[in-house]
C-alpha cells in the first residue's frame, strides 16, 4: 500500500502545500505515518524536511501537541463532566444518567504525576521480562509505528520526570 501511494507522489514537490496538508493530517490523527500516506510522502522526504526545515519541523510538533491537547481534553471532560446516558424503559426514554469514567481520569494522573504510575511501571517491566517481544518479525510500518511511540513516551519521560515528588 505505501509504495502504491509513495509512486503516486512521485516527481511531485514536497511543496509548501503538500507540507500543509501533511501538518494538517498529522493535527488531526496524531499519527507520522497515517499524515504522510495521506499525503502520499515518503518516510525520508518527511525526515528530511524536518531536518533541513526548522519551521516545518516546529509545526509538526505544534500539531502533534494539539493533537495530544484534544484527546487529553476529551479524557478530561469524560472523567470530569461526564458523558449523558439515556436510560430507556420499555423500550421509551424516561430520562438521562450521567456516567463518568473514574479510569480515564486515573490513567491521566499517572501520566501527569510520576507517583501514581510506580505499580504500572513495575507491572510493565514484568510482563516485558517475562514476554519475547519479537521485534524482528514486526513489518516496516509497525516498527516505525513503534519508534514513534517510543520518543513520545522518551519526551513525556522527560516532561514528567522535572516535577518534584
Amino acid at each position: 500500500m505505501d509504495q502504491k501511494i509513495t509512486r503516486e507522489g512521485a516527481g511531485t514537490a514536497f511543496n509548501e502545500k503538500r507540507r500543509a496538508a501533511y501538518v494538517a493530517a498529522l493535527e488531526q490523527d496524531g499519527e507520522h505515518v497515517f499524515a504522510r500516506i495521506e499525503v502520499g510522502v515518503s518516510d525520508y522526504t518527511i525526515w528530511n524536511h524536518r531536518k533541513k526545515n526548522p519551521e516545518f519541523d516546529q509545526a509538526c510538533e505544534d500539531a502533534l501537541h494539539t493533537y495530544r491537547k484534544r484527546f487529553i481534553n476529551e479524557l478530561v471532560r469524560r472523567g470530569v463532566d461526564g458523558v449523558e446516558k439515556p436510560v430507556f424503559h420499555e423500550g421509551e426514554i424516561v430520562g438521562h444518567v450521567t456516567e463518568y469514567s473514574d479510569k480515564l481520569l486515573m490513567e491521566h494522573l499517572k501520566v501527569i504525576d510520576k507517583r501514581y504510575r510506580k505499580q504500572l511501571d513495575l507491572q510493565v517491566e514484568a510482563q516485558i521480562q517475562t514476554t519475547d517481544l519479537q521485534l524482528d518479525k514486526l513489518q516496516p510500518e509497525s516498527r516505525v509505528l513503534l519508534e514513534q511511540i517510543l520518543k513520545i513516551e522518551a519526551k513525556a519521560k522527560d516532561v514528567i520526570d522535572v516535577t518534584p515528588e
